[in-house]
This record gives C-alpha cells, sequence and structure tokens, in this order.
C-alpha cells in the first residue's frame, strides 16, 4: 500500500498511489470512521460503500440520519436535489422555513412546479397545491386530457360479497352515529 500527500497548482491532494482505499480513523481505533473506496465511492461508518455516497452498513446497530440544517429566522430552506441528464430534470426535496412546508418540487424540464406540500403547522397535504387548505387538498386548473381527476383502483379479494376499495369517509361526533359520507368506488368483474 502506497499513501501520500502533494500539492499542485490546483490543491492539495491527500489519496493513495496504489489500488487500495484511503481510509480516515480517529482516536486510534482501527474501524475506519470514512472510506473512499477505489471506484470513488464514500461511505460514512462503511468500508465498502455500494454507492456514490453510503452512511452507515446492516451491521450498524444504530439509527442513522442525515442532516442539513439553516441557520434559521425564517429565511432559509435546506433541501436535496435529485437530477437526471442536466439540472432541468428531476427533484428537489425542500424543507421550506419560510413557507413552513416540506416540498416535493418536479423539474420536468422547466418551469419547475411543486408536485407536493404538507404544511408544518397543521399537517395539511397538497398535491399540486401549495397553500393546501384541507388535510388533502388536489389542485388542478386548465387541464383537459382527464389528468385533473383523483383515481383509486386496486385488485384485490372480495370481503364477503363485495370488494370494496375507493374513497371513503365516515362522520364521527354529536348526531352522526352510523352516518357515513364520501366518494366509493365500485368493482367490476368476476370474482377470483
Amino acid at each position: 500500500v502506497a499513501a501520500g500527500t502533494f500539492v499542485d497548482a490546483t490543491a492539495g491532494w491527500l489519496g493513495t498511489f496504489s489500488n487500495h482505499p484511503l481510509y480516515l480513523f480517529t482516536s486510534d481505533n482501527s474501524t475506519p470512521s470514512m472510506t473512499v473506496a477505489t471506484d470513488g465511492h464514500v461511505g460514512i461508518g462503511s468500508s465498502t460503500p455500494a454507492d456514490v455516497l453510503q452512511v452507515g452498513s446492516f451491521a450498524s446497530a444504530q439509527d442513522n440520519y442525515i442532516s442539513v440544517k439553516t441557520q434559521g429566522g425564517n429565511v432559509q430552506r435546506a433541501g436535496l436535489r435529485l437530477k437526471h441528464f442536466d439540472d432541468d430534470d428531476g427533484f428537489t426535496l425542500v424543507s421550506d422555513e419560510t413557507l413552513n412546508q416540506f416540498q416535493v418540487i418536479r423539474h420536468p424540464s422547466a418551469p419547475q412546479e411543486v408536485a407536493m406540500s404538507i404544511n408544518r403547522l397543521d399537517g395539511n397535504v397538497g398535491m399540486n397545491a401549495t397553500s393546501p387548505g384541507a388535510r388533502l387538498d388536489v389542485y388542478s386548473e386548465g387541464l383537459t386530457d382527464g389528468t385533473n381527476s383523483i383515481a383509486v383502483s386496486g385488485k384485490g379479494k372480495a370481503v364477503g360479497n363485495e370488494q370494496v376499495f375507493g374513497l371513503v369517509g365516515t362522520a364521527d361526533g354529536t348526531g352522526s352515529t352510523g352516518r357515513v359520507f364520501g366518494v366509493y368506488g365500485t368493482a367490476f368483474g368476476a370474482a377470483e
């Protein structure tokens, strides 16, 4: 194993000159805290990272979290960008302190749009709704191709003589005993 450091006109370098991983350790410990594998994969808490970045391993008997932290003050956002092909294609996961929301932003080329949002204060969820006004708020505008609807479908086993799926709500409270409201789905076809 050959390791070393050097400096050139662009940067300082630390690494191995042989075909071996680079381990970083603390407290004179023989277990690496961080690994840079020969294929460039980085492991934190793993000496054999299987992905470009791996945190922890299946042998770890503890919870593992990745934190992205900001200063606060209702002006910061923290997130994770998942991109394909270029910066205009993919998804961004954002915790937006200015809006008190968690958002999944869709990048279908340009422009970006909020595909889902969860309000941190009241728990309301919005699909294409940036300010959800109900527990589930699905918003669409100007769509003529049938994509402005909610579809519930499935294949399951019958319960008694019925196969039931769909959107169902039940009433709870004074004067609502036994009352059911909501949107129901009906199954068609031969029983299995």
